[in-house]
């Protein structure tokens, strides 16, 4: 789940952060208590002098706080959170990158083709993977949250258990509103305050959010120059790589002797020397290039090489199943090739990509 303004780093951490946690300390009288409104006013006028402390305007708490209600319903959606112990990487794919969002990200990135590939070019990001992002996060704008992100954070550090994580994303969204980027009312997004197109939290609006239009705002929910300006700073500025692929699916010779080889890096030219291939049989490409392995002990599952591009889409979302998506729609999208758009750029080219 970014933006233009930012206060001094240095400045916050030593001014302003003491202040603050010696407000939490205040909050700690909540903590763990059953989602109910009797502690709710309370907990409002802390979190108040919090974000005054941490240097919002009175201005902004003016008009911000009319709007805030506790919401029991987000913190039901985040206790019930299915598991993902028993999910395979397979079983995720299937449900998740189904052919109807397939050709629905062919679709989007023609009706997008000259925007999304100017701001592609000129950060260094394939279009690809932009589309990718936007489909997974948002099924291509489609499902942005309905909650009014202030009350979703402000009722999930009200019920304690991350009480300081979403004090801060809360205070976070007041900057954001403070800084003219979106009302307070039209601020909605998931119930844990994931916001727009591409699902940033409020704090990685603040550090990675970026007007694509020159219009003064970062408008990641209706803004189409923008989400793809904001994915794309997101990715480049996490370290990505430009020209490289994010990974490949491969065979084995033989998936138990190579289960021992699990996570491990070694740089292609040896997989090939083990006997690793891409998944039609033909050989690795030759670059020395480091490359992971993602083996599991069910022969029925895929097998992955996975490059430093993968670990950037960990770095937007920690969990494999969304890498893997992310990667997996990219290529999908891309090959065969996407008809009726110029070719000139490699997201319709139906040639190998950079390794």
């Amino acid at each position: 789940m970014t933006v233009i303004k930012r206060f001094t780093q240095r400045l916050f951490t030593k001014n302003v952060m003491p202040l603050v946690s010696a407000v939490l300390i205040g909050f700690s009288g909540i903590a763990g208590a059953e989602v109910s409104e009797d502690q709710w006013p309370a907990f409002l006028e802390q979190l108040k002098q919090q974000s005054l402390a941490a240097g919002i305007k009175q201005q902004t708490i003016d008009n911000v706080w009319p709007d805030l209600q506790l919401i029991p319903k987000v913190v039901s959606q985040d206790r019930s959170q299915p598991s993902r112990d028993k999910l395979t990487v397979e079983a995720y794919l299937q449900r998740v990158i189904t052919p109807t969002r397939i050709e629905q990200g062919r679709k989007k990135y023609r009706e997008h083709y000259q925007q999304i590939n100017a701001i592609a070019r000129e950060v260094g990001v394939e279009a690809k993977y932009l589309v990718a992002l936007w489909g997974v996060e948002s099924s291509y704008g489609r499902l942005l949250g309905r909650h009014h992100v202030p009350s979703a954070l402000a009722t999930m550090a009200y019920e304690g258990r991350r009480r300081e994580f979403f004090s801060k994303e809360f205070i976070d969204a007041l900057r954001i509103i403070e800084q003219g980027h979106i009302s307070s009312k039209e601020m909605k997004g998931s119930w844990a305050g994931a916001m727009g197109q591409c699902q940033f939290m409020p704090s990685s609006f603040l550090r990675f959010a970026r007007d694509g239009d020159g219009d003064g705002r970062a408008n990641i929910w209706s803004n189409m120059a923008d989400v793809m300006a904001s994915s794309a700073n997101y990715l480049r500025m996490n370290g990505w790589r430009a020209g490289e692929h994010w990974g490949r699916q491969v065979v084995v010779p033989d998936h138990q002797q190579f289960i021992p080889f699990n996570n491990q890096k070694k740089n292609l030219n040896e997989w090939q020397a083990l006997g690793v291939r891409r998944d039609d049989g033909s050989n690795l490409p030759v670059a020395e290039m480091n490359a992971r392995l993602r083996i599991d002990e069910n022969p029925a599952e895929r097998v992955f090489l996975l490059y430093h591009n993968y670990d950037v889409f960990l770095r937007w979302n920690r969990s494999e199943f969304f890498a893997t998506s992310v990667g997996y729609l990219a290529d999908r999208i891309a090959f065969p090739p996407v008809m009726n758009t110029p070719q000139t750029d490699s997201i319709e080219v139906a040639a190998e990509p950079a390794p």
